[in-house]
């Protein structure tokens, strides 16, 4: 089963313009904080962009 999802995984490359509601991004947030990490570090930070000029600097 792991080995099918390995296999079957996909790398997004291209993205809607759409933009993404507070409540969906809350979700992906909170995912991301209670995923695990070594040793439960959880040595991470997030940075959420919503301004779209930010944006493009940022991915320069």
């Amino acid at each position: 089963m792991l080995l099918d999802l390995i296999e079957k995984r996909k790398s997004g490359r291209a993205f809607s313009e759409k933009p993404v509601t507070d409540e969906a991004l809350e979700s992906i947030l909170e995912a991301g904080r209670k995923a695990p990490s070594c040793g439960n570090t959880q040595a991470w930070d997030f940075v959420v962009i919503k301004d779209p000029e930010v944006r493009a600097q940022a991915n320069t």
